[in-house]
């Protein structure tokens, strides 16, 4: 387990890491974390039990949760316990640091993300480009929200199934949403955008499984900025 607290003045990550819930069960007494990081699988328990735990004694504090990459279940049931996002091992460390990055700052502003024109208020769930509402259903807000805070990485189909879907993967063999559900969605905020006249700022990137770099999509918030 490792508690993470940004540095002020780089990019790198301060952390105290200790392997086992017992010795880590605790809440450091004058201490606030920005972040944590945890593993479901512990030496001697289960790290979702741990999540559950803290949250149980009110501690607020984001959580990411390593977990298997191919085990949805397990990080669906993350998410709902009391996890704030998943990442699936193996993983990049490079990625890790960013999504720390990005979870610590989505905990960190006001509940809104302004990039350019667009911007995206996570609390009301409202969308405005050039100071116009776009509406568009819960669902679309879900998807575009969660990319704008990974952005600018890349979320794979998988991901989104996971975080916007709440998906299980598969129940008695059957699938309980069809893994092209994302796609669907994702042309149809695309066009929505394109409608209300904003760049298009949803791109697919093919990835190299190779170089264990993921398949999927990312926003590109720079061209709002220009």
């Amino acid at each position: 387990m490792t508690f993470a607290s940004p540095e002020a003045s780089s990019s790198c990550f301060r952390s105290r890491v200790g392997g086992w819930t017992t010795s880590t069960i605790w809440w450091p007494p004058g201490r606030d974390f920005d972040l944590l990081v945890v593993d479901r699988t512990l030496p001697d328990g289960e790290g979702l039990d741990f999540v559950v735990d803290l949250r149980r004694q009110g501690v607020i504090t984001p959580i990411l949760m390593l977990t298997s990459m191919r085990d949805t279940v397990a990080a669906v049931e993350g998410l709902d316990r009391g996890a704030d996002d998943y990442l699936g091992k193996p993983y990049d460390s490079g990625e890790l640091v960013a999504r720390v990055g990005a979870l610590a700052r989505r905990n960190q502003r006001a509940g809104i993300i302004v990039r350019g024109a667009l911007e995206i208020d996570l609390l009301e769930r409202v969308v405005r480009y050039k100071g116009r509402r776009i509406m568009m259903s819960a669902k679309l807000f879900r998807l575009l929200a969660y990319m704008a805070i990974n952005s600018p990485l890349v979320v794979t189909r998988d991901m989104l199934l996971i975080n916007v879907w709440r998906s299980r993967g598969t129940e008695a063999g059957k699938a309980v949403i069809d893994s092209k559900t994302a796609d669907v969605h994702l042309v149809r905020l695309r066009a929505l955008l394109r409608a209300a006249e904003v760049p298009d700022i949803i791109k697919f990137e093919d990835g190299d499984p190779m170089g264990g770099v993921p398949r999927g999509w990312r926003l590109e918030f720079n061209l709002l900025e220009g």
